[in-house]
Parts: structure tokens; sequence; C-alpha cells
């Protein structure tokens, strides 16, 4: 027991100087580039590993003997709480914001591009209406309609945006979830009282943005790596 001591005094001082040396990495990162993104990534994937470390280390240090279990954990406690603050700090300061400003860059440049294609689809729906008007081509009339259907395609699809991001150290990914709180229950439509937070959660996940009598947003709460 006396051995086991010493080397739990030894593994805590290694954990303490790695913990300082992490809290000083994630301090300093800057992320401004895609490159800046996977240095982050496989940081924040080093800080996973060693959160999982710790508590491993707690686990086997507290094994023996249930009655200094409290006194275990209070040696550890703080470096894990130190960890977890250091993994939100990375997270949510620098990972996620660079990575949702990205995200919107790209939906407004996909946005862009399906202006500019609806431009063309409309121009061509035009030529192909007046040439159907002219001649009674049943061929331009198919292809008008077929030019609709894209039309309609482009104003309905739904903007997905890949947010993964890998290096050779690890694979990361936004992790999103739509949210969403009771402001006036009266107003709820009758399918959605109790309020059956399954109906609305399946109602999410098929596109339903507004539900009247709910405050619904997107809310971004962590990033897995692997």
């Amino acid at each position: 027991m006396e051995t086991k001591a010493i080397d739990k005094v030894t593994a805590l001082k290694e954990i303490s100087g790695e913990t300082l040396s992490l809290k000083e990495q994630v301090q300093a990162k800057q992320i401004c580039s895609q490159e800046d993104l996977f240095a982050a990534n496989d940081l924040l994937k080093k800080i996973k590993q060693r959160i999982k470390a710790v508590d491993e280390k707690r686990k086997y240090y507290k094994e023996p003997f249930l009655e200094g279990a409290l006194r275990v954990d209070n040696d550890f406690k703080p470096y894990l709480d130190s960890l977890e603050e250091i993994r939100r700090i990375l997270e949510r300061q620098k990972i996620i914001p660079y990575q949702e400003e990205q995200e919107r860059l790209q939906r407004e440049e996909e946005r862009r591009r399906r202006d500019i294609e609806a431009q063309e689809l409309d121009a061509k729906q035009k030529v192909l209406d007046e040439i159907a008007k002219k001649t009674k081509s049943e061929f331009a009339k198919q292809e008008s309609a077929k030019v609709a259907e894209q039309q309609e395609f482009l104003k309905t699809a739904p903007i997905e945006i890949n947010t993964t991001v890998r290096s050779q150290k690890a694979t990361g990914s936004l992790k999103k979830a739509w949210k969403f709180e009771i402001m006036k229950e009266s107003e709820v439509p009758l399918e959605y009282k109790s309020v059956d937070e399954r109906k609305v959660k399946d109602a999410l996940k098929y596109g339903i943005r507004e539900i009247k009598g709910l405050r619904i947003w997107e809310e971004t709460t962590g990033v897995t790596t692997r």
C-alpha cells in the first residue's frame, strides 16, 4: 500500500504537469485557418484522451479501498475539472466559433450558387415556353416541366454543410441538436400539447422550424472526435 501511495504521488505530479501544459496550449491556440482547425481538433482529442486516462488512474487508486474513495476523488477531481474546463474553452470559444463562421460562409456561397442557377433555369424556361407556344412542341412543354421541377427543388432542398474535419490524428465534427422551450402553452397547436417532445422532435427532424407557442433554436453542444 505504501508503494502504491508513492506511485500515486508520482502520477499526480505527471498529471499536474500535463494538465498545465494542455491549458497553456489551449490558451495560446488561435484558429484562423483550416490547418489551425486541424491542429485544434488534434489537441481536443488529446485532452479527451487525457480525461479518460486520468479518470482510469483515479479508479485504479480508488478500487482497493472504499474508505479512502473520497480522498482519492478529491486528489484527482481538481485535475479532471481543470481538463474539462480547458476542453470547454477549446471547443466553445475557439473551435465552434470558427467552424460556425465557416459554415455560415459556405451557406452564403451555396445560396449565391442557387440564385445564379435559378436565374439560368428561369431564362431557360422562358425560352422553352416561348417555343412551346409558337410551335406547339410537346418536347418543349416536357422540358419546361422538368425545369419547373428543378426550380422547385432549388427552393425547397435544404442546404447541408459537412462540418467533419479530418487530420492525421483526429476526426471531428460539430454536434448539433434542435431545442425548444414553451413560451405560451395556450397557443401551442393541439397536436403538440402535453407537450409531446417526441412529436416536436419528429417535426424538427422533418424540417419544421416554426410551431406556435414554442421557441425553436439550433444549439451547438460540442465536437465529436475519434
